[in-house]
């Protein structure tokens, strides 16, 4: 069997994009997290080691476990 080359180019392009676009969404909300945590951490430099703390937890609790345990 000889697939069409046109959908086996249109198939990549297509993986490439939804990859791409997938990609979007973390990093939008890792760096908003991060944007906030430097927001607050300017209103209030005794609160850094707390912030910081929880921007930690936040980015493991998210970003570092498979997703079957989530």
């Amino acid at each position: 069997m000889n697939p069409n080359p046109l959908i086996s180019a249109a198939s990549v392009i297509a993986a490439g994009l939804a990859v791409g676009l997938a990609s979007i969404g973390p990093g939008v909300g890792q760096g908003t997290a991060a944007g906030q945590a430097v927001e607050g951490i300017a209103r209030q430099p005794g609160a850094e080691g707390k912030i910081r703390e929880q921007l930690i937890r936040f980015n493991n609790k998210f970003f570092n476990k498979p997703y079957k345990e989530l």
